[in-house]
């Protein structure tokens, strides 16, 4: 096996594309363990068009090629190893308005997350989750949207993604948050730290997009592997939104930050 040279500076997920000789993947910082064939490269410039455009009796056509959400399978995603990863959120709460799935930070918040800077703007959930892993479809997913403030390779968005799960307790990591929505209040601080899992060193990147509205294709993705524990009773105070079934994969290629086990 080559030696793995290590990426760094930040990078677009699909950004670069190697030859067959090259053992780097192309990452935010990432480097791949074994070897970085041509045939994906060759696949990834297929990827490089968001979508193709078609009319059909007057009506455009959007054919999404990158779309949000997916079904993560952590034994079919590439081990990549990323800069180490800590909580880029101070442990201090934070003012902002909440309006009912959405909580709008004044003023956003500035942190850095594998090398990038990032503008965090706002925090929604949707419930039940949007991603699934292994087909498991949590009760809760938070998404932390952040503005890219150098983007340089197509996405403009920075979501960090984290799954909630039930647990009887009151004592956990995601019961300030939750305790906060259920109060209904418009004005209300978070402790932001305590929105990711305590491990956020494992979690997985691909390239996607939002997934509400728009559906704007210029989104970098990171989904925390570990979920945060909720309290159950406050979780099944959400009003459940319909349910989004995840989008296929396509030619893209999702990265996972930890090693096999």
């Amino acid at each position: 096996m080559k030696k793995v040279q290590n990426l760094s500076n930040s990078r677009s997920l699909w950004s670069t594309f190697l030859p067959e000789e090259n053992t780097r993947a192309p990452g935010l910082g990432a480097t791949l363990p074994c070897k970085w064939p041509a045939d994906i490269s060759r696949r990834l410039v297929g990827n490089l068009v968001i979508s193709k455009m078609r009319k059909f009796e007057k009506t455009i056509l959007p054919v999404w090629f990158q779309r949000s959400p997916i079904d993560i399978c952590p034994e079919e995603a590439y081990y990549c190893r990323f800069p180490a990863q800590s909580n880029p959120y101070p442990a201090e709460e934070y003012q902002g308005v909440l309006k009912g799935h959405h909580f709008e930070l004044t003023p956003p918040l500035e942190v850095e997350v594998l090398g990038q800077q990032l503008r965090l703007v706002s925090i929604h959930f949707h419930a039940p989750s949007e991603h699934h892993l292994s087909g498991h479809q949590y009760p809760l997913e938070l998404h932390m949207v952040h503005e890219i403030v150098k983007p340089t390779n197509g996405s403009t968005r920075f979501v960090i993604g984290v799954w909630f799960a039930s647990q009887s307790s009151d004592d956990c990591r995601g019961a300030q948050f939750l305790k906060a929505v259920c109060a209904h209040t418009t004005d209300t601080k978070i402790d932001l730290s305590k929105c990711l899992p305590e491990d956020t060193g494992k979690f997985y990147r691909y390239e996607g997009s939002l997934t509400t509205g728009s559906y704007d294709e210029d989104v970098s993705w990171m989904v925390m592997h570990d979920p945060v524990p909720a309290p159950d009773h406050l979780l099944r105070q959400l009003k459940p939104e319909p349910d989004i079934a995840p989008t296929p994969v396509n030619r893209r290629y999702v990265l996972r930050s930890y090693p096999p086990t």
